[in-house]
């Protein structure tokens, strides 16, 4: 290794699917930093999140652990301090540390300062952030007071322009920043990305990724009938496709300027650069849109990491990485403790050509929120890189799907005699984990009604 604690720059997207990069294989992309850095370090193409939604999935990264134990089972919750927590981790070895975008893990305003202390969860140092704002040419931030200062131009450039000062005026290694990017959630309409961007896309056809629209939508969904898919799906699907695409490509762009200012600075030997989203977007499949659903589009995400010349695996790999292995694995590379408290695995032995050691065959997502876009879909699932298993919190009804050969997930084998073997092996993997975790699956009016108070979370002992 080129030094005992190299550097961390950890960039994240919001609702970014794996299936919409060049890397994945998708021709319409247009992602060639991404694909570089894809290509120079190692490609996790199973990543999934652990619980695909902005706040739970958050608090998981920042903690290592489940929604069971972060208590951050929806959003707009004032997160546990965890004194675990990374950014804890970081600052105790010495890391300058920063933290620059979207936070979501201090309540439910969007214009609203995390004040220093317990619930930065340890980024402290310089925290230039807010709640969340998807206005995207109206950005701000605050900083350790309750100023609001302004964004000047499109918000993904200037979080970028922030970054790039963060690096510039460093004052010594080992440093750490965090950049969470907004794009590119909703809205996604014409004015919400440079124009530039959407001339790229403004004849591209998307409707392949509209597909399988009645049996599944209707039964997830009985809230929402035919008509208001049509007028919010299907008829806005082109057009929201477009845009979509249009950010990625503008935030494409803003990490190419900072892997090229890595470069300029000859410090790419010496940082790890990760990329990654916090969750997925339907993006029309099974007639849906939005997040949260155990669906491929849903929770499967890219998950990119670097360090140049350092690690041995520099490929494409299919391991079963999930939201809460993630800074295990880092805090490894970095030759720093793991906390004991946290419930993710390190994968750094893989990525170090330790081939010896043993991972999980499988990773757990979970889904504690019910209401508008998912309407009593609460979840447990285990994804392995072949199926997908889950069972409704509500119902009891199961699905197994086979993505490997049904990529779209639209043949459910659950009932299916000659799938009986696997489905009675996830459920015993599922029932374990659920066991390990102390989850009890309970529906989501339980935990509000026994861990919530107001906003913030008041967690007891999980009965």
């Amino acid at each position: 290794m080129s030094k005992k604690h190299p550097n961390l720059i950890f960039l994240f997207a919001d609702q970014l699917n794996y299936q919409s990069c060049g890397f994945s294989g998708e021709s319409r992309a247009k992602t060639p930093n991404l694909d570089r850095l894809a290509s120079e370090g190692s490609n996790f193409s199973q990543a999934v999140s652990c619980s695909p939604l902005c706040g739970p999935y958050r608090a998981s990264l920042f903690t290592g652990k489940y929604p069971s134990s972060t208590g951050c089972y929806r959003n707009d919750l004032r997160c546990k301090p965890d004194k675990e927590a990374v950014g804890h981790q970081l600052e105790k070895a010495g890391y300058q540390t920063g933290y620059i975008g979207k936070w979501h893990l201090y309540g439910g305003s969007k214009e609203q300062q995390t004040p220093p202390g317990p619930h930065r969860l340890g980024f402290d140092q310089y925290y230039a952030s807010y709640n969340w704002n998807h206005d995207y040419w109206n950005g701000f931030y605050y900083l350790d007071d309750e100023e609001r200062h302004p964004m000047k131009g499109y918000q993904t450039d200037f979080q970028t322009d922030m970054a790039l000062d963060f690096i510039e005026n460093k004052k010594d290694d080992p440093f750490a920043l965090f950049v969470s990017y907004e794009v590119p959630h909703p809205p996604c309409t014409k004015k919400d990305v440079p124009e530039k961007y959407y001339d790229l896309f403004k004849d591209v056809d998307f409707s392949d990724l509209l597909y399988n629209q009645n049996e599944v939508f209707e039964e997830f969904t009985p809230s929402f009938d035919k008509a208001w898919q049509k007028e919010n799906v299907i008829d806005q699907h082109n057009e929201r496709c477009r845009v979509y695409y249009a950010m990625t490509a503008c935030l494409d762009d803003n990490i190419g300027r900072i892997m090229q200012a890595l470069d300029e600075k000859g410090l790419a030997e010496e940082t790890i650069i990760v990329f990654t989203s916090d969750h997925g977007d339907m993006l029309g499949g099974h007639g849906r849109i939005s997040k949260r659903i155990f669906f491929e589009e849903s929770v499967r995400v890219p998950l990119l990491l670097r360090w140049k010349d350092q690690l041995v695996s520099r490929t494409q790999n299919d391991v079963c990485i999930n939201t809460p292995d993630i800074m295990p694995t880092l805090l490894d590379l970095m030759n720093l403790d793991i906390p004991k408290g946290y419930e993710g695995t390190s994968y750094g032995p893989l990525l170090l050509g330790q081939t010896q050691a043993e991972f999980p065959d499988h990773a757990f997502i979970t889904n504690m929120q019910g209401g508008k876009f998912n309407h009593e879909e609460e979840y447990r699932a285990i994804r392995t890189p072949q199926y997908l298993y889950a069972r409704m919190v509500r119902t009891g009804k199961e699905y197994l799907f086979d993505h490997q050969h049904d990529p779209k997930e639209e043949k459910n084998h659950a009932g299916e005699a000659h799938h009986l073997e696997e489905l009675q092996h996830f459920r015993s993997v599922l029932n374990k984990k659920m066991d390990d975790l102390g989850d009890r699956a309970h529906p989501a009016e339980w935990y509000e009604n026994n861990w919530i108070e107001g906003r913030q979370i008041k967690m007891p002992a999980i009965t």
